[in-house]
């Protein structure tokens, strides 16, 4: 996007108008920034949708000097921003039906060739959630995926985290693999906590938001900006969320946008996992591993993203490797085992939440069927 683009946007969108956005992209309908940018005063207090203080805050804008050393001094500080019209902008989330005038952002943004897909979950979770964070999110970091969250501590941190690991492991230092969605100004890292992760994040990533730097968070800005982590993504992958959650408002602007919802189930006896298994019930898809991600996006993964056909490795493959006639348990319990070496019991059922002597039963029940092993020292294997 030129300069002068980019201040019709800067214009348009001012610090005072991101949370009446949904008003401006209705009058986007019947002006563009540059007839907003040229209309006479009088005729802009009359416009439909907006406020008179709105125009009036638009109109102490309409200075190209300012607006240009704004920029500048984003530049500055390894800031960077986007309109909604520019090139650059994420095409998936342009196509939502209230997608931001505005992406501030620092660090790289990864290619648009890669498939992105969104892990979220709960700030207070359990060691199972944070595993199965890791494990999801390396998985599909592997299959060549960017993974999307909000840098929330807990499930979204480790999200970044073992995506980043897996991502410098296999493909060096200088891959751009993961985003971070702020509900706060792109310089400030918010909680104080994450800071490592933040700064890894701007290195290995990128850090957007829709509100220009410097602004705080509230408790308005959080929910808010949800739409744009669903928006940037494929689908969402929610790992842990307790009976009553923000998670479930994500997860309704995700099924708004038309993007798939994945859910890791838990045990029935964990308050962390009562809002997972209920997504479940209403028609979530369960996941235990990043192949359930990419056999569900085969289409899309095929047809958008120039993968090869997947319907043969994740259909008849997966169909050898996993018996059809397993429960759900059983399926969670049978994709953790390897024919390689021994797994732990103990470490099977924090993997997947599933009670020992349920799991006890269960691997009996595999066992006989020949499909596991279980030695005497608490241990199993494929």
């Amino acid at each position: 996007m030129n300069h002068s683009s980019l201040i019709y946007w800067l214009t348009t969108s001012s610090a005072e108008n991101v949370n009446k956005a949904a008003d401006l992209l209705r009058l986007l309908d019947y002006y563009s920034v540059q007839d907003l940018w040229g209309m006479p005063s009088s005729d802009m207090r009359n416009l439909p949708y907006i406020t008179r203080e709105t125009a009036e805050s638009m109109q102490k804008r309409r200075n190209e000097d300012l607006v240009l050393s704004e920029i500048a001094a984003l530049q500055n500080k390894g800031i960077w921003v986007i309109g909604l019209g520019d090139e650059k902008y994420p095409s998936s989330l342009a196509a939502i039906s209230d997608p931001p005038m505005l992406l501030y952002g620092t660090g790289r943004m990864p290619p648009p060739s890669l498939p992105r897909i969104s892990i979220i979950g709960a700030r207070k979770c359990s060691s199972y959630g944070l595993t199965m964070s890791k494990k999801l999110a390396a998985g599909l970091t592997s299959a060549g995926f960017v993974i999307v969250s909000g840098l929330a501590l807990g499930i979204d941190a480790q999200a970044h985290k073992s995506c980043i690991d897996t991502a410098v492991e296999e493909y060096g230092e200088a891959v751009s693999s993961t985003i971070a969605v702020l509900g706060n100004g792109v310089d400030i890292c918010y909680p104080a906590e994450n800071r490592g992760e933040y700064e890894r994040v701007k290195r290995h990533g990128a850090i957007i938001s829709e509100y220009p730097p410097g602004t705080k968070p509230t408790k308005y800005s959080f929910p808010r900006r949800n739409r744009i982590i669903t928006g940037l993504s494929l689908g969402i992958i929610v790992v842990e969320a307790a009976e009553k959650s923000g998670t479930s408002l994500t997860v309704k602007l995700a099924l708004e946008q038309g993007r798939e919802v994945f859910v890791l189930p838990g045990s029935a006896l964990s308050p962390y996992s009562v809002g997972t298994n209920n997504l479940i019930k209403d028609g979530a898809i369960p996941v235990t591993g990043a192949s359930d991600v990419l056999y569900a996006l085969r289409r899309e993964l095929v047809r958008d993203f120039g993968y090869e056909d997947l319907r043969g490795e994740y259909n008849n493959d997966k169909a050898a490797k996993t018996p059809v006639n397993l429960s759900l348990e059983e399926k969670m319990l049978y994709e953790q085992l390897s024919a390689d070496e021994t797994v732990d019991i103990d470490f099977l059922t924090a993997l997947t939440g599933i009670a020992v002597p349920d799991a006890l039963y269960f691997l009996s029940k595999m066992e006989l069927a020949g499909l596991c092993e279980m030695k005497a020292n608490g241990y199993v294997r494929k």
